[in-house]
């Protein structure tokens, strides 16, 4: 039994080792996300093995004592990881777009339901953003501990009829399901227990065998090649598994390969197979598998954020930090709380209800706390004032008959995040005139953004784009304005990006025969749209392409962030360079100033950059809050500048009233 239960550890050692590897974004182990699947599989077979050798006396006595042992097993270590993470969260990190949905998936990570927040809120565990969420991680848990609330049921009914007619259905059921929703839904097939039910039920079918079989002889023939068969397979999957087609049909290499590799760690012969997954540093890190796994994603997504995790010194630091955590959650939470004496002797339905009134507190004092961000935060970010550009503003959709039936002037500004990024400033203008404003963004979807066509192939923004106008053309009348407002510029980095690029490489993508055939594409794209617009109002007004920066200035705000590599090149641009890497969108701009003339192009250029350079920052504080929105002082420059432009091209100065030119 020891030398089962020693292999058992080094084949968890392997998988979290080769999930650790790939989340080190090693190019050579571009499968290494299948470590997780790995992990399923041992937890469907010990789980499994664990229970059959309880014979139970009733049902309720059966569930409880079950949970008790999972609540004691899982949660200590996982509590201590959200908490105190969470702190750090609060206190260090900066809370924009990249750092959107991390509060959220800390809170539904202590009800073991953070992969339904990360399935549902369009969050593909491979984007960009996941790399600077630290709770991303806990979907795999959340997909285990969902399979726990089940499984008992289904192996109850098999020990009181010896029949395993129930888990081979819901075997097959899910692994039918895996196969339609894999190409259909990436999110939902990743996160979700449906389409995983199969790889956890592999494992308890494996190990229902073995306890059917354990009096007979095993077959002991070629136990070297089982080791080399499986090992070869979960190799394999670690290796070439693909990201856009999971679990089916790539998770069967590292399943079939685990259970291989169990099925011949239970055979007990002695081998070259057992003497490696037996072999003390595999055994050693086995067991601190599980809080290696809850730590080293936190620590890593850390690194992202401040220093960076690229050298060579930083990935040793980050590994040894990685280490010293998880040995402190093994020694110190995980084999003592279960340990406890109160806690041994106390009954298992009180255990289970104690605990979770424990989550529940927990998970509300940590909510509160990361809702304090904005006070607690030692980031320069907090000040929103400064920072955040952003303000509630009235949507299209939050009008019906009162546009209707209004006299005075409304704005209707159309775009993706960088109308949005004008919130402040639309907001001001509207308080201090008769206009009033209603703002429409989502992001990506710029319709005049002249580098793509954005409304082709019916995708969601041209569904949302035929709403918008669908809603114009009942709502506007003469008098008002449309104001389309996009990123025009082709961005150097996005606020996910790991390290600046070469400049020069940019601008010559930039004239490409694809780029400039998506250019021309788009330029048709917005005149149909501009020409649908100028039957119902003359006064329409496109902005420029403001500057693009190659440095994201919210993640390199602090002293702690100001040595990421993402920081390296600085904020700042030169600004005749800048307006050479403009001209090629510029361009398509005055073709649509040609085609109507009656469009207004506002361009701010000369109050964002002087003669000589384009600077994120002004008088010591952010034009933009990352590479390219802009920021509430970044508002606050414009507006006299928005003003100005407004009263100056259309014949609407009885409306001024207090209005900001010159201010």
């Amino acid at each position: 039994m020891t030398q089962y239960i020693r292999g058992i550890d080094g084949l968890r050692a392997f998988a979290v080792l080769t999930v650790i590897v790939f989340h080190l974004d090693a190019s050579w182990l571009p499968g290494g996300f299948s470590g997780v699947d790995v992990f399923f599989v041992i937890s469907g077979y010990v789980v499994t093995l664990s229970l059959l050798s309880r014979a139970p006396t009733n049902l309720s006595e059966f569930l409880w004592e079950f949970y008790k042992r999972r609540f004691v097993r899982i949660y200590p270590a996982l509590l201590f990881l959200l908490i105190t993470t969470s702190i750090i969260v609060t206190f260090f990190l900066p809370k924009f777009f990249v750092s959107r949905d991390i509060d959220l998936t800390a809170i539904f990570a202590f009800f073991g339901l953070s992969n339904f927040f990360l399935a549902f809120n369009g969050s593909s565990y491979f984007s960009p953003s996941t790399d600077f969420n630290p709770f991303v991680h806990t979907w795999s848990l959340g997909v285990e501990e969902q399979f726990y609330l089940i499984f008992p049921l289904v192996l109850f009914s098999y020990l009181m009829r010896r029949s395993k007619r129930l888990i081979l259905l819901l075997f097959s059921a899910s692994f039918l399901y895996s196969i339609y929703i894999s190409n259909s839904n990436a999110s939902m097939s990743y996160y979700l227990l449906p389409s995983r039910f199969w790889e956890l039920s592999a494992g308890c079918i494996l190990s229902i065998i073995h306890f059917e079989n354990k009096k007979s002889s095993p077959i002991k023939k070629n136990v070297l090649n089982s080791f080399l068969v499986g090992g070869i397979l979960v190799s394999l999957g670690a290796l070439f598994s693909d990201k856009s087609h999971f679990p089916f049909p790539w998770a069967l290499l590292s399943v079939s390969g685990t259970l291989i590799l169990i099925n011949a760690i239970v055979l007990r012969e002695k081998g070259l197979g057992h003497y490696i997954f037996s072999s003390v540093p595999l055994v050693h890190i086995g067991k601190l598998s599980y809080s290696m796994y809850l730590w080293h994603w936190p620590v890593f997504v850390f690194y992202r954020w401040s220093v960076g995790l690229d050298s060579l010194v930083e990935i040793l630091t980050a590994l040894a930090l990685t280490y010293l955590l998880s040995l402190f959650s093994y020694e110190i939470i995980e084999k003592r709380v279960s340990k406890v004496p109160f806690i041994k002797a106390m009954k298992a339905k009180r255990t289970v209800l104690v605990s979770c009134l424990l989550i529940c507190i927990m998970a509300s004092i940590t909510f509160k706390g990361l809702s304090l961000q904005p006070t607690l935060s030692v980031s320069n970010t907090a000040d929103k004032s400064i920072w955040s550009p952003y303000t509630r503003q009235e949507s299209i959709s939050s009008h019906t008959q009162d546009l209707k039936s209004e006299s005075k002037p409304t704005i209707f500004v159309i775009g993706d995040s960088h109308a949005g990024a004008y919130g402040k400033l639309l907001k001001d203008f509207s308080d201090k005139t008769k206009y009033k404003v209603v703002l429409s963004s989502e992001g990506g979807c710029g319709v005049t953004n002249l580098k793509e066509p954005i409304l082709s192939n019916g995708g969601p923004c041209a569904e949302k784009m035929k709403w918008w106008l669908s809603e114009l053309e009942d709502l506007i009348q003469p008098h008002d304005i449309v104001f389309f407002a996009t990123l025009k510029s082709y961005r150097f980095v996005n606020q996910n990006a790991m390290t600046p690029v070469d400049l020069q490489s940019s601008l010559d993508q930039q004239y490409t025969s694809e780029k400039i055939k998506l250019r021309e594409q788009a330029l048709d794209k917005s005149l149909v749209v501009l020409e649908q617009i100028s039957r119902l109002t003359k006064n329409i007004v496109l902005d420029s392409a403001k500057p693009v920066f190659n440095y994201v200035a919210f993640r390199c705000a602090d002293w702690y962030t100001a040595n990421n590599p993402i920081c390296s090149y600085g904020g700042k641009i030169s600004r005749p360079f800048f307006e050479e890497y403009r001209k090629s969108t510029m361009n398509i701009l005055f073709k649509i100033k040609e085609n109507f003339p009656h469009i207004v192009i506002w361009d701010p250029i000369d109050d964002l950059c002087n003669a000589e350079s384009c600077d994120v920052y002004k008088d010591g504080k952010p034009l933009f809050f990352d590479a390219d929105h802009l920021s509430g002082y970044g508002n606050e420059v414009l507006k006299s500048s928005f003003s100005s432009m407004i009263f100056q091209n259309f014949n609407t100065s009885e409306y001024a009233e207090n209005s900001m030119v010159g201010n």
